[in-house]
């Protein structure tokens, strides 16, 4: 059973018999709050600070094998903005003697980890188990909502002059620096499960009902040309490749266009060389063919010798320094895709201008007949707010990016 235990001076512990964290502590923009003085209760600590009140409150649920914490500002008499805010810092782990670390999208890394064989810090986003390989059970740790700021999790060894080594654990959220964000902070929630497995699913379904997802999908089974052809697709291996497929009675229910229909990232809706009488042909040749028609878009993906890039640099991602952020280079030959271009820069979609757009891709490759679309790359826009120039810089990533998922759900239609 999950509990939580809190102390005078404003320290507290929350875990099983079996493994958990103790003496944690709240920190701001990397270091220990300095509260003027801290009362607690049973359930809740108040730490009176300068510019205000903080409030920490446990709450238990499901019959006291989860536990919610939750965060709160209270009579605030000045601006607070913080970069980021951890309502735990620098706990004690005990029990565990293994970690799952859940990495940030394509860039890992994911998998369990040894905890005493860590030498440096092992970084997850959005959720962490831990659990032992000697005895049953695990604790994860998640958030309550991924809508406005990324949630984030350090697990690392904290040795003092005189101390013996221990590893400790963090876990807050990042605020990008973003005004406001600080009165609307998601809950920390910690779940008790038998096995590490089942506490990963328990979690993945919490987070999926806490964030309203889609739980049940029926799976698409498609062709993609990348695995086999990578950028070399044409209309005319398209024609035979359907061709074959229809002869051979392939069950496919998609055909899917991948990179390389376009000269450069960006021109998703000119004709390619490879594609020159465009891709309303394309979807049309592979409809007739009795498949649906899919494609390949990076939609945050701009290259530097696209027309896009000449039209509207504008539209880019800048960092502090105002050049635009270049996320991938490519100065060998032939180039990657086999492109033309040597950067490839970020479509800001925090521009209204951009947004339309991407809206305008999407409505016209919905109309062409594409019902399967491949987006990718789609954490290039995930750029602290507080370490780019964006048009808004009033908003974080992760609010830019559900935005720009938003309208891509809501223009391609529930059905795609």
């Amino acid at each position: 059973m999950l509990k939580h235990i809190i102390y005078p001076d404003g320290r507290f512990s929350i875990g099983t018999e079996r493994f958990g964290l103790r003496d944690a502590y709240p920190a701001a923009d990397g270091k220990q709050i300095s509260p003027e003085s801290v009362s607690v209760d049973k359930n809740s600590i108040c730490y009176r600070m300068p510019y205000g009140k903080l409030f920490l409150r446990f709450s238990d649920f499901r019959d006291g094998k989860g536990l919610r914490l939750s965060v709160r500002l209270q009579d605030v008499n000045q601006a607070v903005e913080f970069h980021d805010f951890e309502p735990i810092a620098g706990a004690e782990l005990y029990g565990a003697d293994m970690l799952f670390q859940q990495g940030f999208g394509m860039a890992g890394p994911s998998g369990c980890l040894p905890i005493q064989e860590l030498s440096g810090r092992a970084e997850s986003f959005g959720l962490l188990s831990l659990f032992s390989q000697e005895r049953a059970g695990s604790l994860s740790i998640c958030a309550s909502d991924y809508r406005h700021v990324t949630a984030g999790f350090l697990v690392a060894p904290d040795q003092g002059l005189f101390m013996e080594k221990k590893v400790v654990l963090s876990a807050g959220f990042n605020l990008e620096g973003v005004p406001g964000e600080m009165e609307c902070l998601p809950e920390l929630i910690f779940l008790e499960s038998t096995t590490l497995q089942e506490g990963l699913d328990e979690t993945a379904e919490l987070i999926a009902g806490e964030m309203e997802a889609r739980q049940v999908m029926p799976p698409a089974f498609h062709w993609c040309s990348w695995y086999y052809l990578y950028q070399n697709l044409t209309q005319g291996l398209l024609e035979e490749y359907v061709r074959g497929m229809r002869q051979k009675e392939v069950p496919f229910q998609y055909v899917q266009i991948d990179a390389g229909y376009a000269d450069s990232p960006g021109d998703w809706l000119i004709p390619g060389s490879r594609f020159p009488e465009g891709l309303e042909k394309a979807s049309r040749t592979i409809r007739d063919a009795g498949y649906e028609p899919g494609i390949w878009i990076a939609p945050f993906m701009v290259g530097e010798e696209s027309e896009l890039y000449k039209a509207h640099p504008d539209w880019l991602l800048r960092g502090t320094d105002g050049s635009p952020v270049a996320e991938l280079n490519s100065f060998v030959e032939p180039k990657v895709w086999g492109n033309r271009d040597s950067h490839y820069y970020i479509l800001d979609t925090s521009n209204p201008e951009a947004m339309a757009y991407l809206r305008k891709v999407f409505t016209t490759l919905r109309g062409w007949g594409f019902r399967l679309f491949k987006t990718d790359f789609m954490l290039w826009n995930m750029k602290d707010t507080s370490k780019v120039r964006r048009f808004d810089n009033t908003r974080t990533s992760v609010e830019i990016l559900r935005d720009t998922l938003d309208m891509i759900r809501e223009v391609i239609g529930e059905d795609s």
